[in-house]
């Protein structure tokens, strides 16, 4: 028996280096990226992806878009304290799988009815792209004559459409998160890694600014944070690294209370890097930047008052924040937090609307809910997008719009069978 296993022993050595060996590649081909980690973990995502949305992707459910609501919530649309909603109109849109289009934009008064609907059915506007029920609207504008301007996430395209729904124009590309007008017949909004300024109009693109090729090489000392050392001395960026989710254009309106920027500066977020900054599109100078101390926040706006108003998300601390910073002293006040009457918390995407008297309207993505609260922090109203029993259907966007917003017979539609709808 002895001898025997001394005439194996080197075969035994053999495979247990071999062994060894390929137990040490696979660590550090999963540490550094060496085939075949890289298609190894993407096998593994997918088939995790497909375990948990199988429902969605058979267009059984579209649960890829379906949240856990909190256990107590009002059934859809509650108004808490009437003579504070004001006499403006609220734009509600996310997921709507009982509806016409499996994404929708709703219009409700102040008493919670509903006035208008706009539908963006996103296999119209790219016919070979995702199925509507793997993308999620995301960026939104309405305008005065009742279009709206939309992009999707995971979606492959930017549309106009007019206020019954049929398209205007269209543009390609991965556009995300932001859709901004200017208020002079343009907007900004993103794809991919750059900030896009674009005609209304027409969709025609006037300016692209790269975040990685045009700012980063300018402000790398700021915007570099997240690059790794490589053996090699080439610059790579860390997966993500700016997650840029804002932008917008200082407009004529605001440009008087920021004396310290000028009309046409751009607001951007970057969630990665917990960064806002202020940028002059025509030289590229970061006029002001902060990190924090809001982590992985959403969707900045300037305000009359010179102030920035910010989403902080606060990923992973189970409370989200309204904060307020005043770039011109870096002091950064809370506004709003979540309370155990008033839950709050949405660990990614998320919008905030600040009106003219301090209401805050809040979109929770992650529990599908919009609600308004006062400056003492009261709930006003609340919507919930409700599903099921215990699921909401994702909002992406609520938007806040004063009376008389829209011109006359704008949102005019022709009734379904009607001469005009065929």
């Amino acid at each position: 028996m002895n001898h025997r296993f001394k005439e194996r022993l080197p075969l035994i050595l053999f495979l247990f280096a071999l062994v060894f060996a390929a137990f040490g590649y696979g660590l550090v081909a999963g540490m550094i990226g060496l085939p075949p980690a890289p298609g190894a973990w993407r096998l593994h995502d997918e088939v995790r992806d497909f375990a948990q949305y199988w429902k969605n992707d058979l267009g059984l459910e579209a649960n890829r878009h379906l949240v856990e609501a909190y256990p107590d919530r009002r059934e859809h649309f509650v108004v808490y304290r009437p003579d504070e909603m004001g006499d403006g109109q609220i734009l509600i849109a996310g997921l709507t799988p009982h509806r016409q289009a499996l994404n929708s934009a709703v219009l409700y008064n102040a008493k919670g009815e509903e006035q208008h609907v706009w539908p963006f059915n996103y296999h119209i506007y790219d016919p070979e792209g995702p199925k509507p029920q793997n993308v999620f609207l995301h960026g939104l504008a309405v305008l005065p004559d009742g279009s709206a301007i939309a992009n999707f996430d995971a979606g492959h395209r930017l549309a106009r459409v007019d206020a019954c729904g049929q398209v205007m124009w269209t543009v390609e590309g991965d556009f995300h998160h932001a859709v901004s007008p200017v208020g002079d017949g343009t907007l900004w909004t993103m794809r991919a890694d750059r900030l896009v300024h674009m005609d209304v109009k027409t969709g025609k693109v006037l300016q692209e600014i790269s975040i990685i090729n045009d700012l980063f090489p300018k402000h790398h000392a700021i915007l570099g944070i997240r690059t790794e050392e490589n053996p090699r001395d080439e610059l790579q960026f860390s997966p993500d690294a700016f997650h840029e989710n804002h932008v917008e254009a200082l407009t004529a309106e605001l440009a008087p209370a920021f004396p310290m920027f000028r009309e046409g500066d751009l607001l951007v977020s970057m969630r990665s890097l917990n960064l806002l900054t202020v940028i002059d599109p025509r030289t590229l100078e970061m006029k002001w930047w902060k990190i924090g101390p809001w982590h992985r926040q959403h969707n900045p706006h300037f305000e009359p008052d010179g102030t920035i108003v910010v989403y902080n998300n606060n990923m992973n601390f189970n409370k989200s924040q309204i904060l307020d910073v005043n770039p011109a002293t870096d002091e950064v006040k809370v506004l709003f937090e979540g309370t155990k009457e008033t839950p709050f918390y949405s660990w990614r995407r998320g919008k905030v609307h600040e009106l003219s008297d301090g209401r805050l309207l809040i979109t929770e993505t992650e529990k599908g809910r919009v609600f308004m609260v006062n400056r003492k922090g009261e709930l006003i109203f609340e919507y919930n997008n409700v599903y099921d029993e215990t699921r909401n259907g994702v909002v992406g966007n609520a938007i806040y719009l004063p009376a008389g917003y829209f011109g006359k017979g704008a949102l005019n539609c022709p009734k379904p069978g009607s001469p005009q709808a065929g």
